[in-house]
């Protein structure tokens, strides 16, 4: 299946071409991305953008922007924890993720609107390009600028191959340059140039093959860049070569481990982790360091969904401590009828065979004489002897 955006709406195709279905949620749609581990279609237009589920048709999140925050120009998704990268005019670029009703992540990149961004497999740098003619390279996790370059023209399209090359493109031709980044060193001249004699709208590299495929106002074009695509794949991952039985095997395998639209988070490697003590103090001290410095802590405004989630989780936490304590309450009791026994001997006379024929009290009568409810100790009854007497 595939999905093209329209006119005033979006359609979803099958491998015939026949019209599956029509979203109707967002209206002008100009981007798409598609999540495949989580089966969500991002659709964005100047106004708003919204996630929807392929597999059910449900949509999760839908959220509109503000009037005066810029409009949307570009979306581009974060391979490694699926987060959106929205790319405005205004020169921001906005990190969102389905599960947050404001911004993760507000980065001023440009002076300009920003033409068009692309971020690399293992979702560590950012690449952005913009009106002001600079091209300009993102930590991811420092958020800061690493390296700027000055271009001759304002950018149509970026995008990164397999192993790194970044195809820059422009009105009427196209530069691959290669080793951009991770190195201190830059690069004066690109790695490869091709001319085109129509106006390029976008370029995108081809997965697995060294070919740079190039959509013009007339058609489209495909160029050779050696070094490109990966040419080793894992067939667990994605085959190539499938044929039709494995590609519906897979299909299939992939929607039963379908990734929930709730863990899409800036850091994936904080699901399944466990926060030790060392880890809260350090935190800890971390905040109390700021807050000596004179550093305003700004917390990001939660969601009614958050509070809710705290408030929950919070009564759960009470409920579990006060039925823990009913337990060990119990326990205990119950441990103490145990260790008394059911009867006591009454004399101190040393234990032997015949014992077992003795008077003994039972467990209550002792229970009650520790209580102190029967007051002093019975005191025992002479026995009256019923033999008569001998004269």
């Amino acid at each position: 299946m595939f999905a093209l955006a329209q006119g005033k709406w979006s359609y979803i195709y099958d491998h015939n071409a026949v019209e599956i279905h029509k979203l109707t949620r967002v209206q002008f749609t100009h981007s798409l991305e598609f999540l495949p581990y989580h089966f969500l279609l991002v659709s964005c237009s100047k106004k708003d953008f919204a996630y929807q589920d392929i597999s059910t048709g449900a949509i999760p999140f839908h959220h509109k922007f503000e009037e005066d925050s810029g409009h949307a120009n570009i979306i581009r998704q974060n391979p490694s924890n699926a987060i959106i990268h929205i790319a405005k005019t205004n020169g921001l670029v906005e990190l969102w993720s389905p599960n947050s009703d404001v911004p993760l992540v507000k980065m001023l990149c440009h002076t300009g609107p920003v033409q068009d961004l692309v971020v690399d497999r293992k979702g560590r740098v950012m690449i952005t390009a913009g009106a002001d003619k600079k091209l300009k390279i993102w930590d991811l996790n420092s958020y800061k600028c690493l390296s700027e370059y000055y271009l001759k023209s304002a950018p149509v399209s970026l995008d990164l191959s397999q192993l790194g090359l970044l195809s820059i493109s422009f009105n009427y031709s196209v530069e691959v340059w290669n080793s951009l980044f991770g190195h201190d060193v830059k690069k004066q001249e690109p790695y490869m140039r091709h001319s085109s004699l129509d106006s390029i709208q976008r370029a995108r590299f081809c997965p697995f093959e060294d070919v740079l495929g190039l959509s013009t106002v007339r058609g489209f074009q495909s160029c050779i860049i050696p070094g490109s695509g990966e040419p080793n794949f894992d067939s667990w991952e994605v085959n190539p070569l499938a044929t039709k039985k494995q590609r519906s095997e897979m299909l299939v395998n992939k929607l039963l481990e379908k990734i929930p639209s709730t863990l899409i988070t800036l850091n994936p490697e904080a699901i399944g982790s466990v926060t030790t003590e060392s880890d809260y103090r350090t935190r800890r001290d971390k905040l109390n360091r700021e807050l000596t410095a004179g550093k305003v802590v700004k917390s990001r405004p939660k969601s009614q969904q958050q509070i809710l989630s705290e408030k929950s989780i919070a009564r759960r936490e009470e409920n579990i401590k006060n039925i823990m304590k009913q337990r060990q309450e119990k326990d205990k009791q119950v441990e103490a009828e145990k260790s008394m026994p059911d009867f006591i001997q009454t004399d101190d006379r040393p234990y032997d065979a015949l014992n077992r024929f003795n008077r003994k009290r039972p467990r209550e009568v002792i229970k009650e004489e520790e209580e102190g409810t029967t007051g002093a100790k019975r005191q025992k009854k002479p026995q009256v002897s019923t033999r008569p007497k001998q004269w």
